[in-house]
């Protein structure tokens, strides 16, 4: 059925039951105000699955018995061409997307269950530009999204990044609508422009909403950047039972890596196990038997894969005041691999080349130094504290990432230095 704003108004002051019968249950769960939805025994889910898109909407002017601020359910497909029922405006949105993002294989489609011609519809589209565009970069990995994240903001026409929006208060209310339906006892996160993030935040805080309101960056103009953070938290990641191809795929993501807080907490609690399981050894490393020292700095997820890998019989963490806390990560990660682990805290270089070699020299046939951690002077310290004592000295080398320089998980091979 083709629904045009006539229609929408006439059969909106009959009564929620006639815009009911009119919209359909799919369509009607997300527009119609909430009073109206409980008495019809309504309830709005968002789409699911790779495609999975949404955006929040505002009705140019009120009706009665729908709700001013609204969720619309969408979906990107790849190798179709815009679907015809879409609101004009929100399809021009879709075509500065993909010119943007580099995406033209791609089309936006009306939500699943959403049958009806809503092309003669009438309300502001400009601002579905941030949640579609992060949709369709999660998408074109084949990703998940999460239904607790949201955003608002249109792209700048100067190319500038995003702009503020008008009607963010009522956008955060049926943010929180949702989620309080769709989510109880969870918190939703609310992505917004610059400028509209300090009055958005203090409605937040205000009216205790389940809502958290985080920021586009105010000075970016390239869109991967602006999005990258929201595509990172959109992206549902694998779950730890997936394969390790799926969860390695999900990990070196441009938007992931490019995040890379949540990238790093995936790291520690999926990847350093099974990674560790896979790495290959050099020769003369024997997994279980050798005595390992290894030298704690600011990636010390790639200590407790290492310890993974060797399973060694007892290993030596040495660490600076600032690393110490990362030092204690690794060796309760250690206890769950039944590693025996102590910690060294690092002084000077001469302390430690004495300390670390009196360690190492107590079976140098089966001691190792990995200086792939720590500061320059402590790798120079621990490489020859080592070679005082006769052991051997290896370090864990990876792929990097162009655009950010971060570590491609999945690269590590650890490599015997033997010339030192």
């Amino acid at each position: 059925m083709r629904i045009d704003i006539d229609k929408l108004e006439k059969n909106a002051e009959r009564g929620a039951e006639c815009l009911n019968d009119m919209l359909g249950n799919r369509l009607s769960s997300f527009l119609l105000e909430r009073s109206a939805t409980d008495r019809l025994g309504l309830s709005p889910k968002l789409p699911t699955g790779p495609g999975a898109a949404w955006a929040i909407f505002v009705w140019r002017r009120e009706f009665q018995n729908l709700a001013r601020s609204f969720l619309l359910p969408l979906r990107w497909k790849k190798g179709i061409s815009d679907l015809e029922r879409l609101p004009q405006d929100l399809s021009k949105v879709a075509d500065g997307i993909r010119e943007k993002l580099n995406q033209q294989s791609w089309g936006l489609c009306l939500g699943d269950g959403v049958n009806d011609d809503l092309s003669a519809l009438d309300f502001e589209a400009e601002s579905s530009w941030a949640p579609l565009a992060a949709a369709l970069l999660v998408a074109a990995y084949g990703g998940r999204p999460d239904h607790t994240v949201f955003s608002t903001g249109a792209w700048r026409q100067d190319g500038g990044g995003v702009r503020a929006v008008e009607d963010v208060e009522l956008k955060l209310g049926a943010v929180a609508e949702y989620v309080k339906r769709a989510a109880p006892g969870k918190k939703g996160t609310l992505f917004v422009p610059a400028g509209n993030y300090e009055k958005a935040d203090h409605e937040a805080r205000k009216n205790d909403l389940p809502v958290e309101v985080i920021s586009y960056p105010a000075a970016e103009a390239d869109a991967h950047r602006v999005l990258a953070e929201h595509a990172a938290m959109l992206d549902v990641p694998p779950p730890a039972k997936a394969p390790l191809d799926e969860k390695l795929h999900w990990a070196n993501r441009r938007h992931i890596v490019a995040e890379g807080r949540r990238r790093v907490g995936y790291y520690w609690d999926n990847l350093v196990e099974p990674l560790g399981g896979r790495l290959p050894l050099p020769d003369g490393l024997a997994a279980g038997e050798c005595l390992l020292a290894l030298l704690v700095g600011y990636s010390a997820e790639l200590c407790a894969m290492l310890l993974a890998a060797t399973r060694p019989a007892e290993a030596l963490l040495v660490h600076t005041g600032e690393t110490e806390a990362r030092a204690a990560r690794v060796q309760r990660v250690a206890r769950r691999l039944g590693v025996d682990v102590g910690l060294m805290p690092y002084r000077a270089p001469e302390d430690l080349v004495e300390e670390l070699a009196g360690w190492l020299g107590r079976d140098a046939r089966r001691a190792w130094v990995d200086v792939t951690g720590g500061t320059k002077e402590m790798s120079l310290a621990a490489a020859a504290s080592a070679r005082r004592a006769g052991a051997r000295v290896c370090y864990l080398a990876h792929e990097m990432e162009s655009e950010h320089r971060r570590q491609l998980y999945g690269t590590e091979r650890l490599v015997e230095l033997g010339w030192v």
